[in-house]
């Protein structure tokens, strides 16, 4: 049963992380188009304004995207958190119980090591990908500003500053606004799980 747990989680975390590897790459793509927008000689304005459109009606398709995945996977993202985070505590907890210790053999202990390292693994691997959703949808304002819109006819310029002004806000991955995917979220889980095991130390010491 363990066995089986383990592959279906494995899956469930590899299908979550191909969802939002898809979302970057969607992000990424439309950089690079956005930055080659002025780059082909001899168009002409009918064809860079369609162009432009169907760069538009993109990026609006990518953040209805992501906010359809916080939608969608809301109870997901915040089951996970909460089950990982406990789990973590857990082995912890019987890593560091000296009155434990000693009814588990040098196997189990690795075995714990071992899980341990997996869900802090799975744990980063799953926040610092969330996380490269917010940077390249900010940094997509970085390709539209460095292609050539200044001088370009007032709707395309327009269009442009719109454009940029929608990745001010950052896209995220969140759960009901209280969790936030990010590498923010991870180094608290970090620092939370190293604070923990400091004051149990420190109680060893004490006594």
């Amino acid at each position: 049963c363990g066995l089986v747990g383990g592959i279906y989680v494995s899956f469930i975390d590899s299908l979550i992380l191909s969802f939002i590897n898809y979302t970057v790459a969607r992000i990424r793509v439309l950089g690079m188009e956005m930055n080659q927008l002025f780059s082909v000689e001899n168009r002409s304005k009918e064809e860079t304004v369609r162009f432009l459109r169907s760069m538009v009606i993109k990026h609006l398709d990518i953040i209805s995207h992501v906010n359809q995945m916080n939608e969608n996977f809301k109870w997901f993202f915040f089951i996970d958190f909460t089950l990982k985070s406990y789990h973590i505590c857990l082995i912890l907890v019987t890593f560091l119980d000296e009155s434990t210790a000693a009814f588990f053999t040098i196997h189990w202990q690795i075995f714990k090591v071992s899980l341990g390292a997996l869900l802090f693994t799975q744990v980063s691997i799953l926040y610092y990908c969330a996380n490269n959703v917010s940077n390249e949808s900010v940094e997509l304002g970085t390709f539209i500003y460095k292609s050539n819109w200044y001088g370009q006819p007032v709707e395309i310029t327009r269009t442009m500053l719109i454009m940029m002004s929608r990745t001010v806000k950052a896209l995220k991955l969140e759960s009901f606004g209280v969790v936030i995917l990010s590498n923010e979220l991870l180094v608290k889980i970090y620092q939370a799980s190293f604070t923990f095991v400091v004051l149990n130390l420190s109680k060893r010491v004490i006594r």
